[in-house]
């Protein structure tokens, strides 16, 4: 082995699940406690790793300015990454998802995120999912997913997605009877080509709606790290659609979501690109608001055109709400909104 990987590999923190019941109260996970990234400091000093080695870093430097993540978001989200560091990340990949396969009540947190129609009335939840290292340090799950595609360990990264369903489930059946029963979760492309996967999570729907009355839908993740078999995936969407499963496009404009991807299939949902959403602020100017007036009508009536709803993302101010409103928009999800159910309840511990 690479002597600068093995000795990134004896640099790891060990971290005391105390409040692990199903597991070892000690698990060793692997966390970089150095990488060749560059960070802002929370007081807007800049720093270059680079100028460190793995033998002489200053931990007690890294503990004085508050670097809570130690830079594990850009090692897995491929920011800069340094052709030595790509191992180390994998390695960090693999320890992490073998213990969310094998503990996921302790390493996944699930949060439902509301959204909402034009009187903000809830119709259905997202569920959202974090990984778990320490009390301070969650980041998504769809990092770990992405690098498991990228390597192309496709098994592990349908059974994390399976788990994360069967989680969410259980999760909405433990909290308030009256709470909405339409259920939305994320997945990635690669799955979606799998007729085994999809047989199962059918399984996993159809039991929960029986006995529990739970609506659900998927909603398609915009990356995706391999080639794919589109024909098969629209193949197994007509599946989904024969077991009343709803199928929602995320993030309309980005990666693989594109205009070419729209035209493919019947949506029930296209959800908007956040990023499009933020654009909207009582400080942009006239000429930029004309821009963004015949972006969100063009969109508006071409999804439903195609007979879809269209549904805004990252809606974080009454100002982005009414400004929707006013374009025509009825569906809508964001901070703005998630004050509308007691956020203790949708969180693991």
């Amino acid at each position: 082995m690479n002597t600068q990987i093995f000795s990134y590999i004896q640099n790891y923190k060990q971290i005391n699940y105390s409040n692990c019941q199903d597991c070892d109260k000690n698990i060793n996970i692997l966390i970089p406690i150095q990488s060749y990234f560059n960070t802002t400091y929370s007081d807007g000093n800049y720093i270059n790793y680079s100028k460190y080695s793995p033998q002489n870093i200053d931990n007690e430097d890294i503990n004085n300015k508050n670097i809570d993540n130690l830079n594990i978001n850009n090692l897995l989200e491929n920011r800069n990454i340094l052709v030595g560091d790509i191992y180390f990340r994998n390695l960090v990949v693999d320890k992490i998802a073998s213990k969310i396969i094998e503990y996921p009540d302790s390493f996944l947190s699930i949060r439902l995120e509301p959204i909402v129609n034009l009187e903000k009335k809830i119709f259905a939840y997202e569920i959202l999912t974090r990984v778990n290292l320490l009390n301070r340090l969650k980041f998504s799950i769809s990092n770990i997913i992405e690098n498991l595609q990228s390597n192309n360990k496709i098994q592990e990264s349908q059974t994390i997605q399976k788990k994360i369903i069967k989680i969410g489930l259980e999760k909405i059946i433990s909290i308030e009877k009256n709470l909405c029963r339409q259920i939305w979760f994320n997945i990635s492309p690669d799955c979606l080509e799998n007729s085994n996967f999809i047989l199962e999570i059918i399984d996993i729907f159809k039991f929960y709606q029986k006995n529990y009355n739970i609506s659900t839908g998927i909603e398609i993740t915009e990356k995706c790290n391999i080639s794919l078999n589109y024909s098969k995936i629209f193949e197994n969407f007509e599946i989904l659609k024969r077991n009343n499963i709803k199928i929602i496009m995320d993030d309309f404009g980005n990666d693989l979501n594109n205009i070419n991807f729209i035209s493919e299939w019947e949506w029930d949902a296209i959800k908007i690109n956040g990023k499009l959403v933020s654009k909207i602020k009582s400080s942009t100017s006239l000429k930029e608001f004309k821009r963004l007036d015949i972006i969100f009508k063009s969109l508006l009536k071409m999804i439903h055109s195609l007979g879809s709803h269209p549904i805004c993302e990252w809606v974080e101010t009454e100002y982005q709400y009414e400004i929707l409103k006013s374009y025509g928009y009825t569906y809508f999800q964001g901070y703005l909104f998630n004050s509308l159910y007691n956020d203790s309840l949708y969180n693991n511990s």
